[in-house]
């Protein structure tokens, strides 16, 4: 089975706060056919960049999808699960970490 790409999610909140999708989130599910739907767990990134060099420097993370009346579709990430990708690259014995995000 292949496995979807990582879907952009923006971290406009704290981490445990449920993130809500924008413009960019729907366009990759769209592009991997995938429907939002509540429960689903997903891999997501956030564009960013290291603060030493400038160059990109993405933030990987799970979260699981929710539905809400007010605030619409919005993801909740995982405490703690955020990786950056230079982290993924550098450490040792994260292979299978970096995998699920490949």
């Amino acid at each position: 089975m292949v496995q979807a790409k990582r879907i952009y999610l923006y971290l406009s909140v704290p981490l445990g706060g449920r993130q809500k999708f924008t413009l960019g989130t729907f366009e990759d599910l769209a592009a991997n056919h995938i429907e939002p739907r509540e429960g689903l767990r997903l891999h997501f990134y956030c564009d960013d960049a290291n603060p030493s060099t400038g160059e990109r420097d993405d933030l990987l993370f799970e979260g699981v999808i929710g539905f809400d009346a007010n605030l619409g579709w919005h993801a909740i990430v995982d405490e703690g699960a955020v990786r950056s990708q230079s982290e993924l690259n550098s450490g040792e014995g994260i292979r299978e970490e970096r995998d699920k995000f490949d």
